[in-house]
């Protein structure tokens, strides 16, 4: 016996709604299509990509990959959280670095945070949206290469990759990470908000490299752009490499906190210098509630800068992507210890002479001041009475000869 079939739609109206429930049942089946080979990527990739690499710290990280959540095991020591979104042509080009350069610097980036708050990295927390335009291949091959860079960081800074998420977006690839470190034992934070009058300003490394890198990696692609973002460096100057190479992967300054924590020395104020020095010199003034002034001359420039005008030269080392440590320290620990910050090339480049106007003021060369009056007027004055080796009692003031002090060096 024949089972009996449900009567055809007669009038229009019955025909247009079976048409409609038919496409609505077709678009369910997509979106359920589209769920499952969402579910398929990020399975594919934590078994092909994150389930092989090894912990770093399995003591401190007790569940990791692959539950809902990370299982970390407190040390008592006070917790420090740092947080950063990359998005696609904001702050990367994919014709510019390869996948894995950008999770290296992914991860750089937030842990560069923690070194100037004074701690060390314990894990991160690594996010990826990837633009639905791509082909599940695309999104294959680039977050292999991604993760295995950000794997390659976490492996050299002994850091845990705990855990993430994995997701598609209408918009740009974006990047979010979260980094969790911890201060040293009996150690505190290193804020920005410290600096006080009379305060050494000093800063680590040489600068201008953040940019360098990026115009000569733009130069690179004009040339080359069929090897993009491979391109050949072969025929650039060993310090145009060191640039592109540090600003695809720059390195967190974890080795001078480590020495600095070790010689005991304790920053009243400190910061990284991700977004220029001159703006991050004017936050930290800002959060102090101070003046900062600073010689230009004194804000050591990168050799891959070496062959541009003084005007570019300055532009250069203003620039961001540096991720060298800013910091202000007591007249009297900077006096005990700059043998030991110069080895180091931690350089003093200013000083903090005011906390009743608040701000940033630059000496460049001329006499020309960026911001204000020049808070260097009498520094001529106080140069000749070191060179006709004045008393320093005839100094007029207290600043001005711990000025002379570190200006003569």
């Amino acid at each position: 016996m024949m089972s009996q079939s449900s009567p055809l739609p007669q009038s229009a109206a019955e025909k247009a709604n079976a048409l409609t429930e038919f496409v609505r049942d077709l678009q369910d089946v997509a979106w359920q299509a589209r769920l499952f080979r969402g579910a398929q990527l990020e399975d594919s990739l934590l078994s092909d990509v994150l389930a092989p690499l090894p912990r770093v710290r399995p003591p401190r990280l007790a569940v990791g990959i692959g539950d809902d959540a990370a299982v970390l095991i407190p040390s008592g020591r006070p917790v420090l959280l740092a947080s950063d979104l990359c998005v696609e042509h904001r702050h990367f080009e994919l014709h510019l670095s390869p996948a894995e350069d950008i999770g290296y610097k992914a991860l750089a980036r937030p842990m560069s945070d923690i070194v100037a708050m004074g701690g060390v990295s314990v894990a991160v927390t690594l996010s990826v949206a990837v633009p639905e335009a791509w082909s599940y291949e695309k999104c294959q091959n680039f977050l292999r290469d991604f993760f295995r860079g950000a794997h390659n960081l976490a492996r050299m800074e002994n850091v845990d990759i705990a855990g993430g998420d994995l997701t598609r977006t209408r918009g740009p690839l974006c990047i979010d990470v979260t980094a969790y470190g911890e201060l040293p034992a009996q150690g505190s934070p290193w804020l920005r908000s410290q600096a006080q009058v009379g305060d050494l300003i000093f800063v680590s490394g040489s600068l201008g490299r953040g940019l360098r890198g990026l115009h000569l990696l733009e130069q690179l692609y004009r040339e080359q752009p069929d090897q993009a973002p491979h391109f050949n460096l072969s025929n650039l100057k060993p310090e145009h490499q060191n640039a592109i190479e540090h600003y695809r992967r720059p390195h967190p300054r974890t080795d001078l906190q480590r020495a600095m924590s070790a010689s005991k020395i304790t920053p009243r104020a400190c910061m990284d210098i991700s977004d220029g020095i001159l703006r991050d010199l004017h936050r930290m003034a800002q959060a102090s509630g101070v003046q900062i002034t600073v010689d230009a001359t004194k804000i050591h420039r990168h050799p891959a800068v070496a062959d541009l005008s003084e005007k570019e030269i300055f532009r250069h080392k203003q620039a961001g992507d540096e991720y060298e440590l800013l910091f202000a320290i007591a007249p009297d620990q900077a006096q005990e210890h700059i043998a030991t910050l110069s080895e180091w090339h931690v350089r003093p480049i200013g000083v903090v002479t005011d906390s009743r106007e608040i701000g940033l003021r630059v000496h460049r060369p001329a006499g020309h001041i960026e911001e204000g009056h020049d808070p260097f007027e009498d520094l001529e004055n106080l140069r000749q009475l070191w060179d006709r080796s004045a008393d320093l009692a005839e100094i007029p003031s207290q600043l001005g000869r711990r000025w002379l002090k570190f200006l003569s060096r």
